[in-house]
């Protein structure tokens, strides 16, 4: 496997990627951490999505 070379292209491409991945991570947590805290708030079993 050989890759081109890095440009600043791919450099800014790659570190959005990421931050990207950062902030969806992020959000699909906090709701998670949100459903957990209204289930138990309002005494309903855990629904986790599959």
């Amino acid at each position: 496997l050989k890759l081109p070379p890095a440009n600043p292209g791919t450099i800014v491409e790659e570190a959005a990627n990421e931050q990207w991945a950062d902030f969806d991570y992020a959000l699909k947590e906090n709701f998670k951490r949100s459903n957990d805290a209204w289930s138990w708030f309002l005494g309903k079993p855990l629904v986790r999505p599959t």
